[in-house]
């Protein structure tokens, strides 16, 4: 009997750097990883030195530059979001970063997909709760970065 692995797509609408926000989400993607729990991250597009295996471009690299000057912001955000949601299986966890549209929130839901928010400027011990609550819930060890006591996050 084979078990289907769980999978958690995440989508941060931006540019990603290897550093600030974007080094963030890819950062806790990563830590995610289990054996049976695979991540994958969608952003519009990267610098050329940013090289992560859970990370996939909207845009390649290569085009990017021309892309940038010749479609808005918005229009990037709609194209990242389509081909997001295009990849999106029904059974998949949705984690959506900062930037993601209310409309694409509205599909995901709609479509039957599990939600997860990431918000950012959350406390850790708060973040920490969540974590904890629902990877108990998945029946998923949790990983031995977050596995620490509540109220010891800020060590």
């Amino acid at each position: 009997m084979t078990t289907e692995q769980m999978r958690i797509r995440a989508l941060y609408p931006n540019h990603f750097y290897n550093h600030s926000a974007t080094y963030a989400c890819v950062s806790v993607v990563s830590a995610m990883a289990q054996k049976n729990l695979a991540v994958s991250i969608m952003g519009i597009s990267s610098d050329t030195s940013f090289n992560w295996p859970h990370y996939t471009n909207c845009i390649p690299t290569f085009i990017a530059p021309i892309a940038y000057r010749a479609l808005s912001r918005d229009t990037l955000r709609q194209l990242t979001e389509f081909r997001f949601f295009s990849c999106l299986q029904k059974q998949d966890i949705a984690y959506l970063w900062p930037s993601t549209t209310m409309a694409l929130f509205k599909k995901i839901k709609n479509n039957g997909n599990t939600i997860l928010v990431e918000n950012i400027n959350c406390h850790q011990d708060t973040s920490l709760k969540i974590l904890q609550t629902e990877y108990a819930r998945l029946g998923l060890a949790l990983p031995d970065k977050l596995n620490v006591p509540i109220g010891e996050t800020a060590n």
